[in-house]
């Protein structure tokens, strides 16, 4: 894993030039990230209190030009590397962290489908692809997967998903439950892992539109903080996918099959996730101690005690 970490890391901006629109390059992309953190830290209160699902957030984003970042070149995106994913993540998350959790999530997913689309022969059927492409372009269409079960907990650890894929006319009937859908409510397509009910089952991703008929979100999610990730369940009864929506089935005895790089995306992504909130309380920690002047110190700053100085070098 860390050498896909270290390979995707120095691989460059996608340089094809047959993009029907301009692409910008990572000093660009960071510097509208940036532009947006006082912005989002401004919304960010509210909605981690209430719960909201941060649309307006997304919207900014999606003016900004952010969300096509990891979406190939010729295919209309910036096509981006991990390395100038990770600083605009990181970025965002310094704003509002629970915003930047689903923005990861979003561009590990179109990473994975550009991925595909370089090797010509991958896991993602070309005409979902497209699809889902054309809608993220458009607007904030965004994209994840929902894996977790009630039971199985994460399918990284082992174990086969409850959920099932029944094979019917022209597609699948999904049923199920899944837990943690991050971004629930804002995504315009979900990615649900499966087995299929196959003499010889298969294990893979079914992929839907959110509001598909027998598709439902259930208002679950209410922690302590995070709140704004909108992380909650999906429920399916009898959910139709069509025949070329299925991704990357394979048996379902081998278990669940990491691809490396995959795996480099999406935990550097999170791990930027965190980096950003720890960078943001580090430089509201700075302006507090320098603004605060207790009159037991004279009229000094908090700052200028020296065991103070001593911890906040430590950070």
């Amino acid at each position: 894993c860390m050498s896909a970490v270290l390979e995707a890391l120095q691989q460059p901006l996608d340089t094809a030039t047959t993009a029907p629109g301009p692409a910008l390059d990572e000093a660009a992309l960071l510097a509208h990230a940036q532009a947006l953190i006082g912005e989002l830290a401004a919304l960010a209160e509210a909605h981690d209190a209430s719960g909201a699902a941060p649309a307006p957030q997304f919207a900014l984003l999606h003016q900004a030009d952010l969300l096509r970042l990891t979406i190939a070149r010729e295919a209309g995106g910036h096509g981006a590397g991990l390395a100038s994913a990770r600083a605009v993540v990181g970025a965002i998350a310094q704003g509002d962290p629970a915003v930047a959790l689903i923005l990861a999530m979003h561009y590990s997913n179109h990473a994975a489908i550009a991925r595909s689309q370089r090797a010509g022969q991958g896991e993602w059927p070309a005409d979902l692809a497209a699809q889902l492409i054309a809608a993220s372009l458009q607007g904030p269409a965004l994209l994840n997967a929902a894996q977790v079960e009630p039971e199985l907990g994460s399918p990284s650890h082992g174990g086969l998903p409850a959920a099932r894929a029944k094979r019917v006319a022209g597609g699948w009937q999904l049923s199920g439950h899944k837990v943690y859908v991050t971004g629930g409510p804002l995504l315009a397509w979900i990615s649900v892992l499966a087995v299929t009910d196959e003499p010889e089952p298969r294990l893979g991703s079914f992929v839907l539109p959110r509001d598909t008929a027998g598709a439902r979100l259930v208002d679950t999610w209410n922690p302590m903080g995070m709140r704004a990730t909108v992380s909650h369940d999906l429920v399916l009864d009898g959910a139709w996918v069509p025949e070329d929506h299925a991704v990357g089935l394979r048996p379902a005895s081998l278990g669940l099959q990491r691809e490396a790089h995959g795996i480099a995306w999406y935990f550097s992504l999170v791990a930027s996730v965190y980096d950003g909130a720890a960078r943001s309380a580090r430089d509201w920690l700075a302006a507090f101690l320098n603004q605060r002047r207790p009159s037991a110190l004279g009229g000094a700053s908090l700052a200028s005690l020296a065991t103070v100085q001593e911890k906040f070098g430590e950070i």
